[in-house]
């Protein structure tokens, strides 16, 4: 019986309990910020890490099950051996004191897996939990729960003072985790302001997440100042990075004034998907159709910019624009200008004449890319890209593009839902050796924007 139990706990997870499922699912960094790992936590202290010792398990290991990446052996348990030196906070119930306590070791982790630091001797933050079930205590938030000097371009003392302050801070106002009075939360926003440092350091990206993920508490208390210092910083972001990711998230909820153009530019000179995605959504919180006309007349001074004349004959004298104007394309396409929106109509027409465009086998391959998914997301009626649609499809034909053009062309006229367009994709079956019969179907049977194509 033993044996049939540990091998279901190895190839069955899902049957776990759903404490132990919610565990395995992944890091939530909105959910571990240092305030929620802090004060959300059983217990939070400090600590140096002793070493890892192999436990037996009991038959129901939940813990190999969840991360047996790490650790495959049903009959073990990893144990972490914490050697705490203080205290900071303690509200499990149970009774911790200086030295010695066994936790389950990280993610089943063996000692070489733990920051270095930690293995180097050095003291660390721990946000603990105490589990009922079992009487153990396990590291809450995955590997965020575990602050170490890696996390600071200053090392532990500036998180560990962050995290002093923030309990004292609970402390006089009397409150607990998730039964805070506004004026606490007023108070952490003026403070966290000046820990917007963008230097990747735990600080300043957890403050971001508390203003973006957790702006119901923060959104009130902003001032006109407070906002124009963010947006000041916006530029001064990695590009990609998640520091702007997260301001980016904040601008959709407070609205810096002004705010709009340059979140316009940081789409438009950054490669990054991400910042076209998540800078779109803030967008279209300012305005859909204010914030299109914008990226319209950005992506029209990018074609200037490369030699675009626009007259009897189109043609560019320099080099063609490729990553600006396609993030500007997937920021214009995740907005999806709409003809039956106000404002949107004019906007409508001139995204589908830069696609007339750009829907073109010469064009740049992420350019083109974008311009299918465009064409998708646009759901065209009344042959508005037709034309150029069924002229890529004769390029596929000719061995001009590639099949992943093929395949997202077949996308755009399904999303359409028409008649006429299922009409000429059902025609397309039987080609090629009926090599893409089956994703037509797909795509005629199931919701097109659920088929993708190389995972877009």
């Amino acid at each position: 019986m033993k044996r049939i139990i540990q091998a279901a706990m190895m190839t069955m997870p899902l049957l776990l309990a759903p404490a132990a499922l919610q565990a395995g699912r992944g890091v939530m960094p909105y959910h571990s910020t240092l305030r929620i790992m802090t004060m959300g936590s059983h217990a939070f202290v400090k600590a140096r890490l002793g070493g890892v010792m192999d436990r037996p398990a009991p038959e129901e290991n939940a813990e190999v099950a969840l991360y047996r990446h790490n650790n495959p052996n049903p009959l073990v348990r990893r144990d972490a051996r914490l050697i705490v030196s203080e205290v900071l906070r303690n509200s499990s119930g149970q009774t911790i004191g200086t030295g010695d306590l066994n936790v389950v070791s990280l993610q089943q982790r063996v000692f070489a897996q733990y920051p270095a630091s930690l293995q180097q001797g050095e003291e660390g933050l721990f946000a603990l939990e105490y589990r009922e079930s079992d009487g153990l205590w396990r590291i809450v938030g995955e590997y965020r729960g575990v602050i170490t000097a890696e996390e600071s371009p200053d090392g532990l003392t500036p998180i560990e003072d962050e995290a002093r302050w923030i309990i004292g801070l609970y402390n006089q106002h009397e409150a607990t985790y998730g039964n805070e009075p506004v004026a606490l939360f007023a108070s952490l926003q003026d403070h966290m302001m000046g820990l917007v440092t963008l230097d990747g350091s735990r600080l300043s990206v957890d403050v971001l997440y508390e203003f973006s993920s957790h702006h119901n508490n923060y959104d009130a208390h902003f001032t006109g100042a407070e906002k124009a210092q963010l947006l000041s910083l916006l530029p001064l972001t990695s590009a990609g990075g998640i520091e702007r990711q997260r301001m980016l998230h904040t601008f959709g909820f407070v609205k810096p004034e002004g705010g709009q153009q340059p979140i316009v530019d940081v789409i438009a000179s950054d490669a990054s998907t991400s910042t076209a995605a998540v800078g779109s959504w803030t967008l279209e919180k300012y305005g859909r159709a204010s914030s299109l006309d914008m990226l319209l007349d950005k992506y029209a001074e990018k074609e200037t910019e490369a030699g675009y004349w626009e007259g009897e004959e189109e043609y560019y004298e320099g080099t063609p624009p490729t990553v600006s104007c396609a993030r500007l394309i997937q920021a214009m396409r995740l907005i999806s200008p709409q003809s039956f929106m106000p404002g949107e109509a004019a906007p409508r027409t001139l995204f589908l004449s830069i696609l007339r465009r750009t829907l073109s086998p010469t064009s740049d391959p992420e350019i083109l890319k974008e311009s299918l998914l465009a064409a998708r997301n646009l759901r065209c009626s009344d042959g508005e890209l037709d034309t150029e649609l069924k002229a890529l499809v004769n390029d596929f034909h000719s061995g001009l593009v590639d099949e992943s053009v093929y395949k997202r062309v077949i996308v755009a006229f399904a999303a359409a839902r028409t008649n006429e367009a299922n009409a000429y994709i059902t025609g397309l079956k039987g080609d090629f050796q009926k090599r893409f019969d089956k994703h037509i179907d797909m795509c005629l049977t199931l919701n097109p924007f659920t088929i993708l194509v190389d995972g877009q």
